[in-house]
């Protein structure tokens, strides 16, 4: 029976198994922890750099103004000149200057010195070669006081096979050639001088030995571009830009053999602060430089760009893109390596500043050290580097002590190895840097410490602060972890993870694969020794996204947080697709004292699964001892695809501080034929169910371990199912999150229609240790709540609960309730409650029925109680229906009537307003004074109807009044005097008055109006053929027949 483990027992092996893996994943990962070591060859500040002075002449010297007074050499021929292969021998220089052609070739015969002393200027005045012979002859150039002077070039000069003596060598815009055998071990050459040149050309071959080489001028501009071209030969120390003068255009150095440098430095730039640039450009194809190698200056700032293309020349020292004192700025640099070897590289300055963009991109080669898109303690803007590939240790997209104000860029494509660690940002604590974007396409990854891991990769730095956002993309390529922070930096921003299509596979430990791991948030602090510090590695809020992955052998691990490190805010994880052996919402924490493992969440820990295949699913990753769970927001775990096989975990833990609530929801998943699968569910107290049919998954045996599948319950926080969807399965298994069996009569499980189709049983032991002999006691139904029931004292027999029928009435709802411990429960019909058990019984009759009684086992029911003692039904009957109510009267409706008073007649009744019911009539009389009686009345109203009297007795009647009325009384006028009237014609109309009347002839119908003195009108019609005749009382009339008007007296 020892192999079937209690449910408590196998989640604490599974926790030990889980951090056997996690440690052997991390065994070669203790150099995250830890600061990785500084550049070997150390600084090039500590090297002394060489600064040339100009000569000067004490006013105390003479001046020898003869050339010839001024060369001291030994007697006899000092020089031959070949002229188109014909020799001839001089021993006087200056008649030899003389006969010199361009081209032509002159060779030292012995050693020459020349005295300077402000006379004329010895040097040829046509392009020429000047060879010092067999001998390898001196040619030497001193003041008064026998120290080296000046030379100042005068045509294009080509040296060999010659030793040199100069204090400056300046070729004044000329082009000058350094072939096999010319030699300056001290001193300077200088491509221009102290006065303004359009260009310079420096040219060292092999066999060429020189010490320092300027591009530019010592104190004189160069308006367009300087050229330093070393193919062999020994430089010690070059700078293709000026000492103190600028260089307007392009400064460019060419290296393609011979040695260069002695533990110094040489720069595309310029040396002083003066020695500004254009733009620069190093191409570097061959040779060995023992140097530091910067694209811009020394102290000169670079207007434009620094360009360093790294072709195939071995650097046993640093390459910077950028400067290396403060005040040499460049706006921005470019550095391409596409072969060659260099120990540190960097995109920016060691000191000097990119105010835009520090560019590095590296198709091949080698860098025997750290490669840092930034600068060493240089300060960029942005920076943007690629990696193709080739075979690489530790990358930085930012810089190495430098802070990046904006975005640092990291794109690693093809296949490279790279055998170390990958950052984002910046290394050091002190550096800031304001956004960090990592893109990985393609490679393999390796820990530097132990190559058989899988190496990790950071989207932020290592010690920096990102004051922004950090994200990092990764769509193909094979590495070990990824976090989405930074290793002991924070990220105050958001921090964004994506994995579609790569990789992730932590390798093998002694031949023992490893778990890959990916962290939305940072490493953190594993301190070591001297305490837990919360802030390593914290991040603001984290997003992980996983669209597709290819696991190793040892699985992935996914957690929302970090490793060690926290999350202010909140993290959120979607799955879309792959194979995960866990996925955990929350950082990595562990249920163990004094752990390392203390990575909190400080908002809400939010993971959706839309599809791929997972082990363990959790919110938070488990539960300190004593301590709260580490979250401080909401957990929520939402299922909308994939299949999970283990666990679902809210990461509650027995020996931890207080519960935290956690939602699970399965969204349109399942079907009644094919529901959803859960694995066991571990202290969740709440299960939403959207659309959905689920089952649990039944109990199997795995490695001696028993895994039953169950719902494992808090007693305190019971699982709270609802939500449209349901639960289905028979005896589906409830352990106990603690120790030990489930308490009885207890809600364990709460729902309603939700879990019509389940049943449940209580897990009590292995019982025959077989999966389907399992020991465990019935779960009974009590309203919404599943409670467990218990065991005889003897062990024997079950004891049953009593058995609750509820028969319902036709026309009302019986309500049967248990309160406990003031919850609510209401029963349905065939729930069990235990015997002693209160009920408080009620009968609510439906809408139109009255009264009623409850009835139990038949019997009415005195009061509002019943305690159980027995199975029991309870029933309700005597409800009658409620009689209809008399109709309530309907008011009456009433409109007002409006009658006016009008002169010459009185009204009956008389003028006023009336209330009239609606749709009654309303009626009234008019009669005429007897000064007045003449008049024929018109009797109007506002609806638009004109009213005659009733025959029968003259009254006016307004019928059906539906809204207020106002009558009109128009036509009554006082009658008027006798008036004789004569026979008006107007084109061809007849009017005139006769015995009362008014007579109107017309020869065709026209249209009369006749009107009262003051215009109101009395009447309106059109004429027939015949004669009219209108009886009008007496008075004045305006009569108007179509246009014509005319005043009638009658």
């Amino acid at each position: 029976m020892k192999q079937f483990l209690q449910k408590s027992m196998a989640t604490r092996l599974i926790s030990l198994v889980v951090a056997f893996f996690m440690v052997a994943s991390l065994e070669g990962m203790a150099q995250i922890g830890s600061s990785p070591g500084s550049s070997s060859q150390g600084s090039s500040l500590s090297a002394s750099v060489p600064q040339p002075k100009k000569t000067v002449l004490k006013s105390t010297q003479r001046t020898i103004s003869s050339i010839s007074q001024r060369i001291q050499t030994r007697s006899g021929d000092i020089l031959k000149i070949t002229h188109e292969g014909n020799e001839t021998q001089y021993s006087d220089w200056t008649t030899a200057m003389d006969a010199l052609q361009e081209g032509d070739e002159i060779t030292l015969l012995q050693d020459i010195t020349f005295t300077m002393d402000g006379g004329d200027n010895p040097m040829p005045t046509k392009p020429c070669i000047i060879n010092g012979g067999d001998s390898n002859y001196t040619l030497k150039f001193q003041n008064n006081n026998s120290e080296p002077a000046d030379c100042d070039l005068q045509a294009a000069i080509t040296f060999k096979s010659i030793i040199l003596s100069a204090n400056l060598l300046m070729a004044n815009g000329n082009q000058i050639l350094f072939e096999s055998g010319a030699t300056m071990n001290s001193g300077f050459v200088f491509g221009g001088g102290t006065t303004e040149v359009a260009s310079t050309s420096i040219t060292i071959k092999d066999g060429a030995t020189l010490t320092n080489v300027y591009g530019g001028g010592f104190s004189g501009k160069v308006t367009g571009n300087t050229q330093v071209t070393v193919e062999g030969g020994s430089v010690t120390s070059i700078y293709a830009g000026g000492y103190q003068a600028p260089v307007d255009g392009t400064a460019n150095l060419t290296i393609s053999g011979g040695s260069v440098g002695n533990n110094n430095s040489i720069f595309g730039g310029g040396n002083e602060a003066g020695a500004t640039c254009g733009n620069t450009n190093v191409i570097l194809s061959g040779g060995t430089i023992n140097a530091w190698v910067f694209g811009g200056g020394n102290e000169g700032l670079i207007s434009g760009t620094a360009k360093v293309s790294l072709q195939g020349s071995t650097i046993n020292k640093n390459l910077y893109g950028g400067s290396r004192l403060a005040s040499a700025i460049c706006k921005n640099t470019d550095v391409t390596v596409s072969g060659g070897s260099v120990n540190w590289l960097f995109g920016g300055g060691e000191q000097g500043p990119v105010t835009e963009t520090a560019k590095l991109a590296i198709s091949g080669g080698t860098v025997n050290g750290t490669i840092c898109g930034g600068g060493s303690s240089a300060l960029c803007g942005n920076t943007d580097v690629s990696i193709e590939s080739g075979s690489w240790g530790f990358i930085y997209g930012g810089g190495e002590n430098g802070s990046v104000t904006g975005e640092c860029h990291l794109v690693v494509s093809g296949n490279p190895t790279i055998t170390g660690i990958v950052f984002g940002g910046s290394k050091s604590v002190d550096a800031t840097v304001g956004s960090t974007r990592v893109e990985i396409s393609g490679g393999t990854f390796k820990d530097s410490g132990n190559e058989d891991f899988g190496g990790p990769i950071f989207a932020g730095g290592w010690g920096c602060t990102v004051t922004g956002n950090t994200s990092i993309v990764v769509t193909g390529g094979k590495m070990g972890f990824l976090y989405g922070g930074c290793s002991q930096g924070c990220v105050e921003g958001k921090t964004y993870v994506e994995v579609n299509g790569a990789t992730l596979d932590g390798g093998t430990d002694s031949g023992t694969p490893s778990s890959a791991t990916i962290y939305g948030g940072g490493f953190g602090d594993d301190y070591a020794d001297d305490g837990y510090d919360a802030d390593l590695g914290k991040v603001g809020s984290t997003k992980v996204l996983v669209k597709n992955l290819t696991p190793g052998t040892g699985g992935v691990i996914l957690y929302g947080g970090g490793l060690y490190a926290g999350v202010t805010g909140n993290t959120d994880v979607t799955i879309e697709n792959g194979t995960f052996t866990q996925i955990w919402g929350g950082s990595h924490t562990e249920s163990i004292d004094n752990t390392q493992y203390q990575g909190t969440v400080g908002g809400d820990v939010n993971v959706l699964v839309k599809g791929g295949e997972i082990g363990t699913l959790g919110a938070a990753r488990d539960q300190r001892p004593g301590q709260a769970v580490p979250v401080g927001g909401n957990m929520n775990l939402t299922i909308e695809g994939g299949e999970i096989t283990r666990q679902i975990n809210s990461g509650n833990h027995p020996n931890g501080n207080g519960y935290k609530p956690c939602i699970l929801t399965v969204r349109n998943q399942g079907t009644e034929d094919n529901p959803f699968k859960l694995p066991e569910t571990y202290a969740i107290n709440n299960m939403v169910l959207d659309n959905s049919t689920v089952t649990y998954r039944e109990p199997e045996a795995s490695s001696g371990v028993f895994i039953l599948h169950a719902i494992s319950i808090n007693k305190d926080y019971p699982m709270a199912i609802s939500g449209s969807g349901k639960l289905t399965g028979d005896k589906i298994i409830l352990t106990n999150f603690n120790i030990g069996s489930l308490p009885i009569d207890v809600p364990l499980v709460t729902g309603d229609k939700q879990l019509k189709d389940a049943s449940f049983v209580a897990y009590e032991g292995p019982g025959d240790g077989s999966v389907t002999g399992l020991s465990s006691l019935p779960v009974y139904k009590v309203g919404d709540t599943y409670r467990k029931t218990e065991k005889t004292e003897t062990g024997g027999d079950i004891v049953k609960a009593k058995v609750v029928t509820i028969t319902q009435p036709s026309h009302g709802e019986l309500t049967v309730k248990w309160v406990e411990n003031n919850r609510e429960n209401i029963l349905d019909d065939g729930d069990q409650v235990p015997a002693g058990t209160k009920l408080t019984l009620s009968l609510t009759p439906n809408s139109g029925y009255q009264g009623g009684k409850i009835y139990v086992d038949g019997q009415p029911l005195t009061g509002s109680t019943y305690t159980v003692t027995d199975d029991v039904t309870i029933s309700a009957s005597d409800i009658t229906q409620t009689p209809d109510p008399e109709p309530e009267p309907v008011p009456p409706v009433y409109h007002t009537v409006t009658l006016p008073a009008v002169e010459g007649a009185i009204t009956n009744p008389i003028a006023g307003d009336y209330d009239i019911e609606a749709w009654d009539n309303f009626r009234f009389y008019l009669t005429l004074d007897k000064e007045y009686d003449q008049s024929e009345p018109i009797i109007t109203t506002d609806r638009g109807e004109t009213i005659q009297p009733r025959t029968s007795d003259g009254a006016y009647i307004i019928k059906y009044v539906r809204q207020p009325i106002v009558i009109k009384i128009d036509g009554v006028v006082k009658n008027p005097d006798p008036v004789a009237n004569e026979t008006v014609d107007t084109g061809g109309i007849k009017i005139y008055t006769a015995n009362g009347y008014l007579h109107i002839q017309a020869p065709q119908p026209e249209q009369v109006h006749i009107f009262t003195p003051d215009g109101r009108l009395l009447k309106a019609f059109r004429t027939s053929d015949n004669e009219e005749q209108i009886a009008l009382p007496k008075g004045i009339y305006l009569i108007r027949v179509t246009n014509q008007c005319v005043k009638v007296v009658l």
